[in-house]
């Protein structure tokens, strides 16, 4: 077992960090991943959006100058 500070580690018992559990950090650490994965694909929706928006309008204002 890995010694800490003159204390053992056991399994059955939780490490603390500033009073928060390992198992608890751990999932905050998750959630925080899965908000920056979602807000990533929220961006990218985003642009995506953006570009076809732009490429409608100048298509349009191409048919426009044309007299399409």
């Amino acid at each position: 077992m890995p010694v800490i500070g003159g204390s053992m580690l056991t399994p059955h018992r939780p490490v603390r960090i500033g009073g928060r559990d390992l198992a608890e950090f751990a999932e905050l650490q998750r959630k925080e991943r899965e908000r920056i994965t979602l807000e990533k694909e929220e961006q990218r929706k985003t642009i995506q959006a953006q570009r076809l928006h732009f490429l409608l309008s100048t298509k349009q204002n191409q048919k426009e100058q044309c007299g399409i």
